[in-house]
């Protein structure tokens, strides 16, 4: 069994979106004035995301819609343009899936034309950086030859904290979450970790409630939300948080071969730390002839 790591709010963010209410919600949130007024929670169905990337997955999630849209979405707390690149990867396995399936079924050998959904790409960003809604391209990756590429895509990157809207008091919810588990950060080698976890769980549950953050879903699945998140609550979720305490002590350089480990590039780090390419690049070199990761 593969292991995906940073699943700091994976397993929330994929229960709340596989009730059809809230799903239903999502895709209204995403497509704005764009969206069909006449679908219904039944026309949004779950999309299955193959897992491509075994070890730097954060959360995924796909939904089809009348078999006219198809909405591929990623959640994470750290900024990273290579969400691109998962994107791309996504697409290609859900597009296979939807030509082979039973609903279409469709032959792209024949003669005849053949059409496929509207495709549409979004990373929801939950992290502490002021993001203001953008768009990352594929193209941004790829080396510079001189040859224009016959392939992009572009994924929309979207931040809000709107409590008027299930994805905003998603992202609410997971600032509240982060929060309190800061607050036990440096008991996380001690005996008293365990109890302060769940502490901290129910310290947000019960702060979301009172704020009318997630409120409904979290008083119907409190038990299994609790349950979620304890079993999330890994040594990758606490790394978020030695960065804060790495900014704090000045060690600049613990955090950005924390980064590296992630699989963040050089300019994906420099938005987080306080450090130039160069001074980047020279640590990524560093490690790689120490051996202190082992880059893939």
């Amino acid at each position: 069994m593969t292991t995906v790591k940073y699943k700091i709010y994976d397993s929330v963010f994929l229960d709340l979106f596989s009730i059809a209410k809230y799903r239903l919600e999502l895709y209204k949130v995403l497509l704005g004035d764009k969206a069909k007024k006449d679908v219904t929670e039944e026309d949004v169905e779950i999309l299955n995301i193959d897992k491509v990337f075994t070890n730097d997955l954060y959360n995924d999630l796909g939904f089809i819609v009348d078999n006219e849209l198809i909405g591929l979405v990623e959640a994470q707390s750290t900024y990273t343009k290579n969400i691109a690149i998962r994107l791309l990867s996504y697409t290609a396995r859900s597009l296979e899936e939807y030509i082979v399936s039973d609903k279409s079924r469709l032959n792209v050998y024949n003669n005849s034309k053949v059409k496929i959904p509207c495709i549409k790409l979004y990373t929801i960003y939950t992290g502490e950086k002021q993001v203001e809604t953008h768009y990352i391209n594929l193209k941004e990756l790829m080396e510079d030859v001189g040859i224009e590429s016959d392939i992009d895509l572009r994924v929309k990157v979207i931040h809000t904290e709107d409590k008027n809207n299930v994805l905003g008091q998603y992202i609410n919810f997971t600032k509240v979450f982060r929060a309190e588990i800061k607050k036990y950060s440096k008991y996380k080698n001690t005996q008293e970790y365990e109890s302060l976890k769940f502490k901290a769980i129910e310290d947000t549950i019960r702060i979301c409630k009172n704020n009318n953050i997630l409120k409904e879903y979290l008083a119907k699945r409190e038990t299994e939300v609790i349950n979620m998140l304890a079993h999330n609550v890994t040594s990758g979720e606490w790394l978020e948080h030695e960065f804060e305490k790495g900014k704090e002590e000045g060690k600049l350089e613990g955090m950005v071969l924390a980064y590296i480990k992630m699989g963040l590039d050089d300019e994906s780090i420099q938005k987080n730390v306080d450090l130039s390419l160069e001074e980047i690049a020279k640590i990524r070199e560093e490690s790689i002839a120490t051996k202190h990761w082992r880059i893939k």
